[in-house]
């Protein structure tokens, strides 16, 4: 009796082992073939950032480390590919302009609602040594109300953006004169006037400008209006907008100046006038305060308007037989 409880207990023991070996082999076979799809899927992501101009990015919650995908390095100056204590350490790790590296900063400290898409615009520095514009596109992972990662991707949009920039200029622009049109003047007036606390403001308008279009033809009318603005451009700095608000009238800004600037200015228009043939009458209104637009516009017409009449006496006389 006792040998055959001894027998029993060693079938026993051997089959608990024997059991217990093809459970562990089954587990390692299991395990095996996870970690040999997790290779052959981070394989097969690699080759696909490799032929992507996306570089594909992941951020940790828990380890606060931002990782990229291989193509990153055919894009930026980069030492690794991870960055561990990405928002403790405060580094950029990819060369963003400070004011964008702080939105990127702030697109992870405060993460959108889970399935919510979020974009930025931003420029980073890439490996020629030049700033281009990037989207800079993630998605939110959750579990539970808790933030465990970001997932998203970085693209290159400096040829989409010079695209809409070059759109957006032709149409601010007057397609003959190359100058701003009313609406794009207008509007850069009113962007620039609440920055500066003094200024002033040319209007200007061709004199016997019909006379030019009647006698010699619309084509030469339009070299006169090309010159008018080439002299103006000529004149005027560069981030003083000068616009073409009628058929024949200009008008130009120039911002946070005084007053001797204002009368060298209309002199120096006045001789660049000259210089080029071009009879126009300039009015110009120089005020200490520039908050009302419309002020300025009106008193600076009013001077022209002046000056245009003074013009026309000046030539009906000269026309006048002595007597």
């Amino acid at each position: 009796h006792s040998e055959s409880i001894l027998r029993l207990t060693v079938y026993t023991a051997a089959l608990l082992i024997v059991i217990s070996a093809a459970a562990c082999l089954a587990v390692a076979l299991v395990v095996g073939r996870i970690r040999k799809r997790a290779r052959r899927s981070a394989e097969r992501y690699e080759v696909l950032a490799e032929f992507s101009d996306t570089v594909l990015f992941e951020y940790s919650y828990p380890r606060d480390t931002l990782e990229l995908t291989p193509n990153a390095r055919g894009m930026f100056s980069l030492s690794s590919l991870s960055a561990e204590g990405y928002l403790a350490k405060g580094v950029p790790f990819i060369d963003f302009l400070e004011d964008d590296y702080k939105r990127v900063r702030m697109a992870f400290e405060n993460p959108a609602p889970p399935n919510e898409l979020r974009t930025i615009t931003c420029r980073a520095r890439v490996l020629s040594g030049e700033y281009r514009w990037f989207s800079f596109t993630c998605r939110y992972l959750y579990e539970g109300s808790q933030p465990y990662m970001a997932v998203g991707k970085i693209v290159d949009i400096t040829k989409q953006r010079e695209t809409e920039e070059l759109l957006t200029r032709k149409s601010q622009m007057d397609g003959l004169t190359k100058t701003f049109n009313k609406m794009a003047f207008q509007e850069k007036m009113a962007a620039l006037l609440p920055e500066t606390s003094r200024g002033l403001l040319f209007v200007i308008d061709m004199d016997r400008f019909k006379q030019v279009n009647d006698e010699y033809g619309h084509s030469m009318g339009d070299r006169v209006l090309e010159e008018v603005a080439r002299s103006l451009l000529d004149v005027f700095r560069h981030r003083d907008p000068v616009g073409r608000v009628g058929g024949d009238e200009f008008v130009a800004i120039l911002l946070d100046v005084s007053r001797e600037e204002f009368a060298r200015k209309t002199e120096q228009l006045r001789r660049q006038m000259q210089e080029n043939s071009v009879d126009a009458s300039i009015g110009g209104v120089w005020q200490a305060s520039t908050e009302n637009l419309e002020d300025l516009l009106r008193l600076a017409d009013e001077n022209m308007y002046r000056e245009k009449k003074r013009y026309y006496s000046q030539a009906d006389a000269a026309r006048k037989p002595e007597s």
